[in-house]
């Protein structure tokens, strides 16, 4: 999966300007999208979203803040690390007895996500993505 400028616009609020970050740092850095993987992290009004962007130069990482409707305008931070840097990136399964388990999504920031089932091939595509590209150094 990879993400284009409307399906940004959905998932971000700032999807303008993260369509522009990411296109800025595609044509600067030759940063061609190779999977994407999207989430957000609610904490009551407030909305954490995070786009992970595999290319052949690295990861890029984006992150929008979204504060409760009382608590400021949005801050958008799109970063690129190489891909030895990221070295991180796992999908990983967990159970324990009595539940049926999950899948949980590392991507070297030390924040794992459980990954729900229908978004299980789009966190396979990047961690796939992500060994490829490292492997092609």
């Amino acid at each position: 999966m990879i993400l284009d400028d409307e399906a940004l616009g959905w998932r971000f609020a700032s999807g303008r300007r993260v369509a522009e970050s990411l296109r800025a740092l595609a044509e600067d850095m030759g940063a061609t999208p190779l999977a994407d993987y999207a989430w957000e992290v609610r904490d009551g009004e407030a909305v954490a979203r995070h786009l992970r962007r595999v290319t052949p130069i690295g990861l890029i990482a984006v992150r929008e803040d979204q504060p409760a409707p009382d608590g400021g305008a949005w801050s958008l931070r799109a970063q690129i690390v190489t891909l030895q840097q990221a070295v991180d990136i796992a999908i990983v399964r967990r159970e324990s007895a009595g539940d049926s388990g999950f899948w949980e999504l590392h991507v070297g920031d030390g924040n794992p996500r459980p990954v729900p089932d229908p978004e299980l091939p789009a966190a396979f595509a990047l961690v796939r993505a992500a060994l490829e590209a490292t492997a092609r150094g």
